[in-house]
């Protein structure tokens, strides 16, 4: 166990549209206390290999609504744990930051992921349950933390009814901070928010449009904020391929209040997904069950071009659709081959002018 994810709210003051975790308000799971953590810590500590560090996430529901329990974990760490590497992180919504829980967000070194989608021009899915919009108050936020000099990185979702979407893109390139954008994902959400099989033509030109645009920001000179660009520049360089999508099951979990264990956050909110408990331990054969396969296995896959960028896609989403061992939904997997075909135009065009520069300076 050295990624583990725990679900530590299982509320959440917003209502968007498109949550993956929650049905009705209702995610399938209850609050980790400050009571019922020292158990589950106990039970990562035995299980996380001590050279290596561990790393808590901590999430929900909105995980800043028990910031007591957040604050207990640490405790617990530094008294019992205290010869242990552990690092941790929060995937939040941004709404209930002060200027208090900034510092201790800083002073314990905890890094922070934004579900942030930007400007209300190209959203209305973030909002309260009285269809206020959430938008202007966690940008505030944002800016906020960025001042505080804590490590944060920004996470937009894309849903089928986008329109512009390099628009989007650069509004967080022109913000100048780390940032993400990935399509709505499906799980117990049957919003048409989360449904792009009518509008994959719209899409083939809003990512057609989208390389146009860091084509001019390249050519001019500007930085690339966008850290799926970035992180693809440093797997191509080197040359890594991804046989499977992602580490749940293998190195990462997901742990609720109840204390049973799942091979990934997604999975949480069923028990007839849970692949132990921290009392029993893991049973073996269904953690192996519940672990991405190769993408060398999935049929559909094997002569895909896309293989090693997309491994087949998320695992835990293909198996909510009723495709485990399979390819994802067509409009998923042609989704994925326009989101990867622009990373690597921009890939192409970027090392193509990097090269022409310096051959130039050499000349």
């Amino acid at each position: 166990m050295q990624d583990v994810i725990l679900p530590i709210s299982g509320k959440c003051n917003l209502r968007c549209t498109y949550c993956f975790a929650q049905n009705k308000g209702d995610f399938g799971f209850g609050d980790i206390t400050p009571e019922n953590c020292h158990e589950i810590i106990d039970y990562i500590m035995a299980h996380a290999d001590k050279d290596m560090q561990c790393r808590l996430n901590f999430f929900g529901g909105e995980p800043m609504l028990r910031m007591d329990t957040i604050d207990a974990v640490l405790n617990y760490i530094s008294e019992k744990y205290a010869d242990r590497n552990v690092g941790y992180g929060i995937t939040t919504n941004g709404t209930l930051f002060t200027d208090e829980n900034i510092e201790y967000f800083k002073n314990h070194h905890i890094d922070i992921l934004y579900s942030y989608d930007g400007p209300e021009e190209f959203t209305t899915h973030r909002v309260f349950p009285n269809g206020k919009r959430s938008n202007d108050l966690v940008l505030k936020n944002i800016l906020k933390v960025k001042a505080a000099g804590v490590k944060f990185q920004m996470r937009a979702t894309i849903p089928s009814d986008c329109e512009c979407m390099w628009k989007v893109y650069d509004y967080f390139e022109n913000l100048g901070m780390p940032f993400s954008a990935v399509p709505a994902y499906k799980s117990r959400n049957v919003n048409r928010a989360c449904v792009y099989d009518e509008r994959l033509e719209s899409f083939k030109k809003q990512y057609e449009e989208l390389i146009e645009y860091y084509i001019r920001r390249i050519d001019n000179g500007l930085p690339v904020h966008c850290m799926s660009i970035r992180e693809q520049i440093d797997t191509l360089d080197n040359h890594r391929t991804h046989l499977r999508a992602c580490s749940s099951a293998k190195y990462m979990f997901s742990i609720v209040d109840s204390g049973e264990i799942f091979s990934c956050e997604h999975l949480a909110y069923d028990k007839k997904y849970a692949i132990g408990d921290i009392r029993n331990g893991i049973d073996v054969e269904k953690m192996k069950a519940y672990r991405p396969d190769s993408v060398h296995k999935i049929e559909s896959c094997r002569d895909c071009w896309a293989k090693y960028l997309c491994s087949g896609g998320c695992y835990s989403e293909k198996l909510l659709v009723g495709r485990q061992h399979d390819a994802l939904p067509p409009d998923e997997c042609e989704m994925q081959k326009m989101r990867w075909n622009f990373l690597l135009s921009v890939y192409v065009y970027l090392k193509t002018r990097q090269r022409e520069k310096k051959m130039k300076s050499q000349s």
